[in-house]
């Protein structure tokens, strides 16, 4: 049987950034310089719309960093997150998104389960 240790590397607190497109690279980006803080940007030319998402109330978001061992699986948090900010192609965010339809659906599941 297979171990699984879940550790906290940090307390860096950071707001997640989700884009519409594939990027070939897992690590720290230094997203500031290229994605405003306000809603809206561009990417390849292409206008981005996106919008700011709390995480539902009692809930904190974490930034897993997987390593696999012959027979240890580790779990390390090595960032937490409050805020997901998305962003969509050419059409404003909305809360029909799949998104912010996801994050209402923890927070219905948890209503109904803390009934």
């Amino acid at each position: 049987m297979k171990k699984v240790i879940l550790t906290k590397a940090g307390n860096e607190n950071t707001t997640v950034k989700i884009l519409p497109c594939r990027i070939d690279y897992s690590g720290p980006a230094n997203t500031e310089d290229y994605l405003p803080e306000e809603d809206c940007g561009s990417l390849y030319g292409r206008k981005l719309n996106g919008a700011t998402i709390p995480m539902p109330d009692g809930l904190i978001g974490n930034i897993i960093e997987v390593r696999q061992l012959p027979d240890t699986k580790e779990l390390t948090s090595i960032a937490e997150f409050n805020n997901i900010q998305y962003w969509n192609y050419d059409q404003p965010a909305d809360k029909n998104d799949q998104l912010p339809q996801l994050l209402n659906y923890i927070e219905i599941l948890s209503s109904l389960h803390n009934a």
